[in-house]
Order: structure tokens, then C-alpha cells, then sequence
């Protein structure tokens, strides 16, 4: 089937509208209808509005929605980032990237669709980073040395966007080697 017929027939006219006055509307069609095909949760008209900004946006994110499945209809539905509540399963660093992909993919979409500034993308990036520290430092410590992470820059300042590094300082209460192994991994 023709992409832009696909998109229209899942989101509408007006998702169409919007593809073709976006940015490379031949490869953001054709990005949109092959993740529709490949998740036909989404290919419902409510999504229209973030998914139309995502796919003109950014292949990633798409890539994003597409490896999340039908969980990616539950994030593409917020009004404001939840807080993030990250690993805790068998797998918690897979987890943990599985769970800042979808929260990415959340504040991106609600960035797109202009329901959230840029001072509140930063919060919510820089508050997504706090809780991925924190748990895959739950993750790795076992039993090792007492650690913290101090977020430093623009981490520390809340006011982190999605091309950020993120600077951190570790501070430990024992066995220098061991406190680096840890931090290493």
C-alpha cells in the first residue's frame, strides 16, 4: 500500500496535512506507515498529533516507539512525564534502558506537540538521569562499598536536553578498588 495512503487511513487527513508540511515528508511518511504496519496499536487517530511530530522529528524515536510495541500507546498518551520508576526485574539494566527509552520517547512526544517547555523538558530529562543512576547503582552494588552519585552540569542543574552527556561524581565509604569496580560496571 502507498505510505500516505496507509498513514491516512490509520490517522486521518489531517496527520497527512501535517507529515507533508513537515520536515522530509517522503521519509517521515514512509518511517510512520512502516511502524504503524509494525504496531498497529498505534494506528489509531488519537495518535496522530505525536506520532506525525516524531516521525518528521527523528528516526530514532520511531525506532524507539517500534521496539516498545503496544507500550509505546501508554507513553504516547501522557500529559506530563510520570516519575520514572526504573528496573527491579530479573534484568534490571535491561530494564533500566528499556525504561529510559520509553521516557525519552514520553518527553519527546509531549515536547513536539508543544505540552511542555523547554525549562520542564530539562527537568524531566535531568529527573529521568536521577532515577537511572539510582538504579542501576541499586543494580551493580550488591553487597560492595556504601556509593552516591552527585549529578554535576547541566545534570545537576535540572537542565539536561536530549544531546546532554551527563557528568557525575561517585563518593564512597570503603575499599577504593572495589568502589571503582562498581562504578565501572
Amino acid at each position: 500500500m502507498d505510505p500516505w495512503a496507509a498513514v491516512a487511513s490509520s490517522l486521518g487527513d489531517e496527520a497527512v496535512g501535517a507529515l507533508r508540511t513537515g520536515p522530509e515528508p517522503d521519509v517521515a511518511v514512509v518511517r510512520l506507515a512502516n511502524l504503524l504496519e509494525g504496531v498497529p496499536q498505534l494506528a489509531q487517530p488519537g495518535f496522530a498529533a505525536p506520532l506525525t511530530a516524531l516521525a518528521g522529528a527523528s528516526r530514532a524515536l520511531l525506532a524507539v516507539a517500534s521496539s516498545l510495541g503496544s507500550e509505546a500507546a501508554d507513553v504516547l498518551t501522557w500529559d506530563a512525564p510520570p516519575a520514572p520508576v526504573l528496573g527491579g526485574t530479573a534484568d534490571p539494566l535491561a530494564s533500566i534502558q528499556r525504561g529510559v527509552a520509553a521516557h525519552v520517547l514520553g518527553i519527546a512526544a509531549l515536547d513536539l506537540t508543544d505540552r511542555l517547555d523547554m525549562p520542564a523538558v530539562g527537568r524531566a530529562l535531568s529527573d529521568l538521569a536521577d532515577a537511572a543512576a539510582s538504579a542501576a547503582l541499586d543494580a551493580v552494588a550488591g553487597n560492595g562499598p556504601r556509593m552516591a552519585v552527585i549529578a554535576l552540569g547541566k545534570w545537576g542543574g535540572g537542565e539536561l536536553n536530549y544531546a546532554s552527556d551527563i557528568d557525575l561524581l561517585f563518593v564512597h565509604d570503603g575499599n577504593e578498588t572495589e568502589a571503582g569496580r562498581v562504578a565501572s560496571r
